[in-house]
């Protein structure tokens, strides 16, 4: 997936869904993990996240909480795929064509992104 490194915990009272206080978690910054818009899990791997899902202290940003801390217990590597697009292509569309996601882009993107790449100009 998109793998995310040195994100800093939303502090701001702002009216968005990922403020997150210092007493859900208090340090400055979140631990290596990867974006949830989507990432391929191992098949092998799924039975000993779950494990460390029912031991690990409860965080509410699911990405984090499966692809940091569980992770972290089941020593699972992130692997960096390109093939996860998060706003990086937005004005290439054709860099869509062989993507495994596309996150963060508006509906219009999305639907000039899907007629672009199923035209002869890709």
């Amino acid at each position: 997936g998109d793998i995310i490194a040195g994100a800093s915990p939303m502090r701001s009272t702002a009216n968005s869904k990922w403020v997150t206080s210092i007493e859900e978690y208090p340090s400055k910054t979140y631990p290596i993990y990867v974006s949830g818009a989507a990432y391929v899990i191992s098949g092998d791997l799924i039975s000993d996240l779950y494990d460390a899902a029912l031991s690990t202290p409860f965080f509410w940003i699911e990405d984090v909480f499966i692809t940091a801390f569980c992770a972290r217990k089941t020593k699972a590597k992130h692997i960096f795929s390109p093939k996860f697009h998060n706003r990086k292509y937005v004005d290439n569309f054709c860099a869509w064509k062989n993507a495994i996601s596309v996150h963060k882009v508006t509906t219009e993107q999305l639907i000039l992104g899907w007629e672009t790449i199923h035209s002869k100009h890709c």
